[in-house]
């Protein structure tokens, strides 16, 4: 059944502004609603202020994964420095040193006349030398003076300057 209304003099809701309640009564109510609609701001307040959270965590996160990316590239900076370093310093000391065959069939580096640099003459392994290192062959004598041998006491190869090696004498290991 429908109910037609003519005219809304008088209006029984509370909220119309045609309704029977005072002005008064209406103010009442509405700041009876207060609590109500600062309780749904308050929600919203907080909602916002955990999703603010949640970006400022996200924000952090992203930051120290880049600081780790930062750290680790300069890191590698420092290391293909250094290298550069290495490798600037090698090839000035490989200015110094010639090959030289000591016997036949028996090659050592050298250094070359006037590279001294206030270091005694000396001989470097072959083998160290072409790996990048500095290895000072050794002179020994074994056998009472019938072989004489430079050694390198770090690749362990040993170059027979004069005599025979027995194979009864154990060859040397090289110290690393």
């Amino acid at each position: 059944m429908l109910y037609e209304v003519s005219t809304l003099e008088e209006c029984s809701c509370s909220i119309c502004p045609r309704s029977r309640l005072p002005p008064r009564a209406f103010k009442l109510r509405a700041a009876s609603l207060r609590p109500i609609l600062d309780l749904r701001d308050a929600a919203a307040v907080h909602a916002k202020v955990m999703e603010l959270n949640s970006v400022i965590i996200e924000a952090q996160s992203h930051t120290l994964h880049a600081q780790a990316d930062s750290f680790a590239q300069v890191s590698r900076i420092r290391e293909l420095e250094d290298r550069i370093v290495q490798m600037e310093d090698w090839e000035r000391e490989k200015q110094r040193y010639q090959l030289h065959e000591v016997k036949p069939g028996v090659l050592a580096y050298i250094l070359k006349e006037g590279m001294a640099e206030g270091e005694p003459a000396h001989q470097l392994c072959a083998n160290c030398y072409q790996h990048r290192i500095k290895s000072i062959l050794q002179e020994e004598h074994l056998a009472v003076g019938r072989v004489h041998l430079l050694v390198c006491n770090r690749c362990g190869s040993e170059l027979i300057i004069q005599g025979l090696r027995q194979e009864a004498q154990p060859r040397r290991k090289p110290r690393r």
